[in-house]
């Protein structure tokens, strides 16, 4: 899917469905509202610098325990392109509009996966080159849980990453377990800013609905 334009910064919060945008283009950096990084290991917790990557899991078997969660991030609502300091994001000003949740071929527009995040969905981000049979596998996640985004997405800096909202896990190594487990932990998990809110109904047709 090709991604949304956006004119001008609005400054609403939430998701309020009547906006009023500004007359100048601008672009939003998140960076500006993103908190430390933590990063939390089975021997001990560090901080990590906002943006920067998670140690790489040793074995399948503890690669859960490199989820990475980034504080309060801003939910202001803007038109303008938006400038993330993670990849894929994981919070931050975004799109009025949601992402319709389900499984998608293409690239959808990073802004609108981030208001579905906001509502409690675990986004799946996983490089165009993907191996078949893996992408074969993500599809079969999607029956079942409504709040699940699976996506596309160019300059990944593992062959998947799943995030939630301020939360994020690079995935390595081709894992089916810590891919379910992390869906179960955070889809519609505590860090939810509105929990509740619906994934379905926003933008796009996804190729498999939940």
């Amino acid at each position: 899917m090709a991604a949304l334009g956006f004119v001008g910064l609005l400054t609403f919060t939430g998701c309020t469905s009547s906006m009023k945008a500004a007359s100048s283009t601008s672009v939003t950096t998140a960076a500006s509202v993103t908190t430390a990084a933590s990063v939390t290991t089975a021997a001990s917790v560090a901080t990590a610098v906002s943006g920067s990557g998670t140690p790489s899991a040793t074995s399948n078997a503890d690669i859960m325990t490199t989820v990475v969660t980034f504080g309060k991030l801003s939910q202001q609502h803007t038109t303008s392109p938006v400038s993330y300091p993670q990849t894929p994001p994981v919070g931050g000003p975004h799109s009025p509009v949601w992402q319709t949740c389900g499984f998608y071929d293409k690239q959808v527009a990073k802004e609108n996966a981030v208001h579905s995040m906001e509502h409690g969905s675990v986004w799946i981000a996983y490089d165009p080159s993907l191996a078949v049979d893996q992408i074969a596998f993500l599809k079969t996640l999607v029956p079942g849980n409504d709040h699940l985004l699976i996506t596309p997405y160019a300059g990944l800096p593992a062959p998947m990453v799943a995030s939630a909202w301020s939360t994020q896990l690079q995935i390595p190594v081709f894992d089916p377990a810590a891919l379910k487990a992390f869906i179960a932990k955070y889809e519609q998990g505590p860090q939810t800013p509105e929990l509740g809110a619906t994934c379905a109904g926003g933008i796009g047709t996804p190729v498999i609905a939940p």
